[in-house]
């Protein structure tokens, strides 16, 4: 099933694991998105990402 939300797949810091854009936000030339586990766990991290869709930083937690 496909609700319309992204699910990205990431090694990064997480050992593989899938991620669903929760939310997403503007601060003046950045953008900010918050994922999820996509795979039911605890998971999520914040992207940073500049106005060209460079990502400036990637914080992760559980």
């Amino acid at each position: 099933m496909n609700d319309g939300t992204k699910v990205i797949e990431d090694g990064g810091g997480q050992g593989g694991v899938s991620w669903k854009e929760v939310s997403r936000s503007t601060s003046g030339n950045y953008s900010i998105v918050f994922y999820k586990s996509a795979n039911g766990g605890s998971q999520w991290k914040r992207v940073t990402y500049d106005k060209s869709g460079k990502i400036v930083k990637v914080v992760y937690g559980s």
